[in-house]
């Protein structure tokens, strides 16, 4: 069985470049949208990020129980 990988990175204007570096070192298939295509997210009910008073950046992603 194949193992995934699904990163969370936050770049400051840089992703597409890193992401094609990234890609040329690692190997594999890049595929690149932007949240402008997407609207706030493309997963789950609810998501929201913020970075707390220690620095700490928190991603959280709600899903309502089916």
């Amino acid at each position: 069985m194949a193992s995934q990988l699904n990163p969370y990175l936050t770049f400051d204007g840089t992703a597409r470049e890193a992401m094609e570096f990234y890609r040329s070192v690692l190997g594999g298939d890049l595929k690149v949208n932007t949240f402008g295509e997407f609207g706030k997210q493309m997963w789950g009910d609810v998501y929201g990020q913020l970075v707390d008073k220690f620095g700490v950046p928190w991603m959280v992603n709600v899903v309502a129980p089916h």
